[in-house]
């Protein structure tokens, strides 16, 4: 039973740390620019847990789903009083600061597991391995199972997951005999590529299954790895910047996201294959945390920043009423998309389930 639930404690875990540490940016620039803090809460809803230390009360919210920090004078329509410790009084620089840190920390995170991990692991060889097997593709009809590891495909052998994918690309649709290793037995299976249309309208010969493999790398120094942790976390950057620019443009369906609930799932997978790999996801989804909550969206940071930075164009700040608007057309279009992405995490828990 408590294995059944391992992926969902697992992705607790992490997107609270997560989102702890989102909040803790906006918490501590707040602080530091002489805002007061009324409630730093992980979660969303009823309080279930909680201290109050100074002007602030610490909780835990009943829907770990995110969190947030309220600030004294952050709501442009709540009575202000005009005390210098009020959100709204600071200057506007100010509040962009608080706005941003949220994502840049999120950021900073992603870097610094990166760093860890190219710094300090010193990963073992992995042979390709075989991870998710998708449902009704040729990998399940040929009986690949997860956990397989592939010894070669139609007589060449691969050492490496790039080997094997570009084995089943190279293809051409011909029936690839895999020779695998299951439970120390060698097991043949003939698998029949299958041509899939991706997002950016080409196409690409696949079977229907991941598979992951790792080179032996040594430990790097703490200059080195530094270096390549910057260049990791910009790379990962471009990939998610692609994604959302596909989403805008229809390239990328948002039935293909993940929400909370699916981002539990991996993170449990993630576990599973060590702490290495979790390690790495975690500082993945961080970054995309980050990244997403500097979209220019009302509600999100990006959002925030947005109007202030119209606001400096202006030299005035907006009035009430439009600043409302704005809140209004941001929560409709979140809620939506937070709908519609949470019905496909469970729509996909159930159909696989279901296989």
């Amino acid at each position: 039973m408590a294995a059944h639930y391992f992926p969902y404690i697992a992705g607790v875990v992490v997107l609270g740390v997560l989102v702890l540490f989102h909040e803790w940016g906006h918490f501590i620039v707040a602080k530091r620019c002489g805002v007061r803090v009324d409630v730093f809460s992980i979660g969303f809803g009823p309080r279930l847990w909680g201290v109050k230390r100074g002007d602030t009360d610490y909780r835990i919210s009943a829907l770990p789903l995110g969190g947030y920090v309220r600030m004294a004078g952050d709501n442009p329509v709540a009575e202000r009083t005009g005390a210098a410790y009020e959100f709204l009084s600071r200057p506007r620089w100010q509040r962009f600061l608080i706005a941003i840190a949220g994502p840049v920390m999120n950021i900073v995170v992603a870097f610094a597991i990166f760093w860890g991990i190219y710094a300090f692991a010193s990963e073992p060889y992995v042979p390709p391995t075989v991870g998710e097997v998708m449902a009704g593709t040729p990998a399940e009809s040929a009986g690949l199972k997860p956990g397989d590891i592939i010894i070669s495909i139609s007589g060449k052998t691969v050492s490496t997951s790039a080997a094997s994918v570009d084995a089943i690309r190279g293809s051409a649709g011909h029936a690839l005999e895999f020779v695998i290793q299951r439970e120390g037995k060698e097991i043949r299976l003939v698998i029949t590529p299958a041509l899939k249309k991706l997002p950016n309208d080409q196409s690409m010969w696949m079977i229907g299954a991941t598979i992951a493999s790792q080179e032996r790398r040594p430990r790097e120094g703490i200059v080195a790895a530094a270096k390549d942790a910057a260049l990791q976390t910009v790379d990962a950057s471009k990939q998610i910047g692609g994604v959302f620019a596909g989403l805008f443009s229809g390239r990328v369906s948002v039935h293909d996201l993940a929400g909370p609930v699916g981002i539990m799932q991996l993170s449990g997978q993630a576990a599973k294959s060590g702490p290495m790999t979790l390690l790495a996801l975690t500082a993945i989804i961080s970054l995309n945390l980050g990244l997403l909550n500097l979209l220019p969206i009302p509600i999100l940071d990006g959002g925030h920043v947005l109007m202030l930075v119209i606001e400096g164009a202006l030299g005035r700040d907006l009035s009430v009423a439009v600043k409302e608007r704005f809140v209004q057309v941001g929560l409709i279009f979140l809620l939506g998309v937070f709908a519609f992405v949470m019905y496909s995490d469970i729509l996909r828990v159930v159909q696989n389930h279901g296989h």
